[in-house]
């Protein structure tokens, strides 16, 4: 139960969320919050921002809703801006009696809807119950708002974060350790879709990634598959083992230290490159898909291609079957 009330993702706004992604890999459906998501607490206007939002989306062919707790007055001048839109009110979320009846009634696969909102006791636990992409947003507020307003809103923030730096922490690690697809060997991985996709840089781990444990040399289909890659990507590998002598034409980032990456993110940043053009691909959960995670990279876990590893990655191994019981799902990009 605990784990339904936290969010996949949390960020800052509703202008933040990387819509394009999200209908990429196949969420056809976005359930809107009202109060403190798309305009402050009891305010009748959106700012054109989020109207641009709302076309873009519609454009782009994806349903879009609002579902709102609030009473009908509030919400009903949208359907006059915006015809298509899908408008419901008095929703009593958490509960999902009605949303399931509103999905029912329009055919539409719960699994394929984001939800997007500010509470999580509200949006994201309904979203959670029903198996939606949950994203939660921190509550609009304005200067000119009323201070009862701005304490409603705050408490909001002020609860979340009491619950996820005590135990939802361990709930929130499911999702940070979540890749967005799990491949047998980076040999299964399906690139040209993922460049189609606009995704520009690929980092792969070395160790039991690219090459066993402790090796001088990338296998040879591993290399192949790289330089291949090479001639419609940028190839970087980033590992966290020592400096070794590796025979190789592409840039090694040594001592990396994911999952923080520090020098990884400094070295995309000289190229100028977007973090969530970035595809991070390694064979453990906690530092490489950790490390993506953090980055807000599209990360894929591959099987370690030989049991034989250093005693701290046994150590993760273990931790990783402790926070396996949290995994989510994840977006996964598809043709």
């Amino acid at each position: 139960m605990l784990n339904r009330l936290f969010p996949i993702e949390h960020v800052k706004s509703i202008e933040e969320v990387d819509y394009d992604r999200l209908f990429k890999a196949g969420f056809d459906t976005f359930l809107f919050d009202y109060d403190f998501t798309l305009a402050p607490w009891g305010e009748l206007q959106i700012r054109p921002e989020i109207a641009r939002i709302f076309e873009k989306l519609h454009n782009m062919g994806a349903n879009v809703f609002v579902v709102t707790n609030a009473k009908r007055g509030r919400v009903e001048h949208l359907k006059d801006r915006f015809p298509w839109l899908e408008v419901y009110w008095s929703m009593k979320k958490p509960s999902i009696k009605k949303l399931v009846s509103i999905l029912e009634r329009k055919g539409i696969d719960p699994s394929k809807c984001v939800i997007i909102g500010d509470l999580f006791l509200t949006d994201v636990l309904a979203g959670n119950r029903l198996g939606m992409y949950t994203i939660m947003v921190n509550p609009m507020l304005y200067e000119a708002m009323k201070l009862y307003k701005k304490i409603v809103g705050f408490l909001g923030i002020v609860l979340y974060r009491i619950l996820f730096f005590t135990f939802g922490w361990f709930f929130r690690m499911g999702a940070m350790i979540s890749p967005n697809e799990w491949k047998d060997s980076i040999q299964d991985i399906d690139y040209a879709t993922l460049i189609d996709h606009g995704f520009e840089v690929f980092i792969f781990d070395f160790d039991n990634t690219l090459a066993p444990w402790k090796s001088f040399k990338i296998l040879p289909e591993n290399e192949k598959l790289l330089k291949e890659l090479s001639k419609s990507a940028k190839v970087i590998i980033a590992s966290n083992a020592k400096p070794r002598e590796v025979k190789t034409d592409f840039e090694i980032i040594w001592r990396s230290y994911k999952p923080l990456g520090f020098k990884v993110r400094k070295r995309l940043r000289e190229l100028g490159v977007e973090f969530k053009r970035v595809v991070v691909i390694g064979d453990q959960l906690l530092t490489d898909v950790f490390f993506g995670n953090l980055l807000g990279a599209y990360t894929i876990k591959v099987r370690p291609i030989q049991e034989e590893e250093a005693l701290i990655t046994k150590c993760n191994r273990c931790l990783e079957k402790i926070f396996s019981r949290t995994i989510v799902k994840k977006p996964k990009v598809s043709r």
